[in-house]
């Protein structure tokens, strides 16, 4: 049985009957009840939001009431509540139930000169003079109305760093749109849980960062860290703002701003510029990062770009050389017995697509980032700093470029699984032209370093 909450009048405050969601109740079984309260001689209105009904009565009894309210709403049971105690009692029957809502995050350091969707992401430019026009934002019309009463910056590139006092204001920034799922427990708990305000806040930032991680492997690169978008949602003032329009009605739209990440760092003092780039392949890439993964190797992508993205981020170059390296063994899944040449000619075959003359370009260059670099960090404790000619932003960048180049091969040859993987590059290494150039490049790096690998430690395929 469904069950309702009631609250007796006290002091000017009328009675209420609350109820969780208006999408638990017939409409009809609403209206029968209500006839037969107020046939008892109680005023009775039902909440326009449709979660409960406001009621009076001059000659009121709180245990008649409860007795009145049991019979006419008799397909519900009631439980007295107080006040105090009510949006723990709600939050305990929707603990496990989630609302669709439509959130607008603004973007610091990102400048688009045009609006543009990837997927079921939208990005909005800001609203500035010569800039994007209030007449071509969908939201000004929403939030302001009248361009009289709304002051419009000039041309500022992305570079606007003022507070979000009100709805208008996220007019300033470029918006990330996108529909996402909470639970309807936090979303009750807003203006008086900061615990769940601060969840719906982490929820829509990390799920409008995915449309970021877009742009972010497609248009930014290690090399120059300084040309990064914020993180999504988080200002200049370390708040983190989401405008929240929740599909339920009884849910009121709000613009919540709170610290989320009390520790910050950034390193992008100059932000991205960035523009739409029409691939197939980001529109899937879209839907699997937004957590519509449907495949084993699909996962294994969305975990690859976060980690990529996050290693933007990460302060010490060691640590965001080292979760790249991981991201990119992860991505591919290389079986744990295969190592040293095994598991760099596997890694070449995939990145390269089975092209001859990439496969030799990356065979080389993975086995320098991997045994010159990665073993040394790793084995040896050595840093960037005590290793000779290892520029941490360039291998960093190398490892960056094999993963997107990874994820293409994949989604040209749809592939499903790590089994599809490891068949497709059995399939190239096992050609007599891969062996032979897999011998070339063991040779270079023998002669580099001034050993021999013997034939029983060449990889066989």
């Amino acid at each position: 049985m469904k069950k309702a909450f009631l609250l007796h009048p006290n002091g000017n405050m009328n009675g209420n009957l609350r109820w969780p969601s208006r999408n638990e109740f017939e409409q009809d079984k609403i209206s029968a009840s209500l006839d037969k309260i107020r046939k008892l001689g109680y005023w009775a209105s039902p909440f326009p939001e449709g979660d409960g009904i406001t009621f009076t009565n001059d000659n009121y009894f709180p245990s008649q009431a409860l007795d009145d309210f049991r019979n006419s709403f008799e397909w519900i049971e009631i439980e007295e509540c107080e006040l105090s105690d009510l949006q723990n009692k709600m939050s305990e029957i929707l603990k496990d139930k989630k609302c669709r809502c439509k959130v607008l995050v603004p973007i610091r350091k990102l400048r688009i000169e045009n609006a543009f969707t990837i997927g079921d992401f939208k990005f909005w430019p800001p609203v500035e003079e010569n800039g994007f026009s209030a007449n071509e934002h969908p939201w000004f019309e929403y939030f302001v109305g009248d361009t009289s009463i709304f002051e419009i910056s000039e041309q500022s590139f992305g570079q606007w760093d003022g507070e979000i006092r009100k709805e208008e204001d996220l007019l300033r920034y470029p918006l990330i749109e996108l529909n996402i799922s909470v639970y309807e427990s936090d979303l009750l708990g807003i203006n008086a849980d900061i615990n769940a305000e601060m969840r719906l806040l982490r929820t829509a930032s990390e799920q409008a960062d995915r449309a970021l991680d877009l742009l972010r492997i497609t248009q930014c690169s290690f090399e120059k860290i300084e040309y990064l978008p914020d993180r999504a949602g988080q200002l200049d003032n370390g708040f983190t703002v989401t405008y929240f329009l929740p599909e339920l009605r009884e849910y009121k739209e709000t613009l919540l701003q709170h610290i989320v990440y009390p520790v910050r760092a950034s390193n992008n003092w100059l932000g991205l510029e960035a523009e739409y780039i029409s691939e197939p392949y980001l529109e899937w890439l879209a839907r699997i990062v937004k957590g519509d993964s449907n495949t084993e190797i699909e996962l294994a992508i969305r975990s690859s770009i976060i980690a990529l993205s996050q290693a933007f981020y990460t302060v010490y170059e060691e640590a965001r050389f080292l979760a790249l390296v991981f991201a990119l063994d992860g991505l591919c899944s290389p079986d744990s017995k295969w190592k040293a040449w095994k598991h760099r000619t596997y890694i070449a075959a995939i990145s390269s697509g089975g092209n001859i003359h990439t496969y030799e370009h990356d065979l080389k260059i993975f086995e320098y980032v991997y045994s010159d670099v990665r073993n040394k960090l790793v084995h040896s404790g050595a840093s960037f700093i005590s290793i000779k000619d290892a520029d941490s932003k360039s291998v960093s960048e190398i490892i960056r470029s094999l993963i997107v180049r990874c994820i293409i091969v994949i989604y040209q040859k749809g592939f499903s699984s790590k089994d599809d993987l490891h068949n497709f590059a059995r399939g190239i290494l096992s050609q007599s032209q891969f062996e032979q150039c897999s011998n070339k490049v063991i040779d270079y790096y023998d002669n580099k370093r001034g050993r021999t690998t013997h034939s029983k430690q060449r990889p066989k395929w």
